[in-house]
């Protein structure tokens, strides 16, 4: 749900492959951190925090004619969220 907000965000093929490109690579920072025991975080807050990045994307998404940080870098909103949903996936593996 998350990659597809991206691709309503992002308006050029270029900056839509860089941002989904640093979504995969925070993904896999967190995922790979916390598959081999370097990184431990607890699941509830983990979870809460995938909930409002898909909700902050859902706002972006809402309001088309804003010019905001998100919209101008998404690469970085992707990096970060995709910190996060790498320790939901881990979570997600673990159990």
């Amino acid at each position: 749900l998350f990659v597809l907000g991206l691709l309503l965000l992002v308006p050029t093929t270029r900056l839509l492959v860089q941002t989904v490109t640093a979504f995969t690579l925070g993904h896999s920072i967190t995922l790979s951190a916390a598959a081999l025991g370097w990184a431990a975080v607890p699941s509830r807050p983990i979870e809460v925090l995938i909930a409002l990045s898909v909700l902050v994307l859902a706002v972006e998404l809402a309001h088309p004619g804003r010019q905001t940080l998100l919209r101008r870098w998404p690469w970085a909103m992707a990096i970060a969220f995709g910190l996060l949903h790498g320790f939901g996936f881990a979570g997600a593996l673990a159990e």
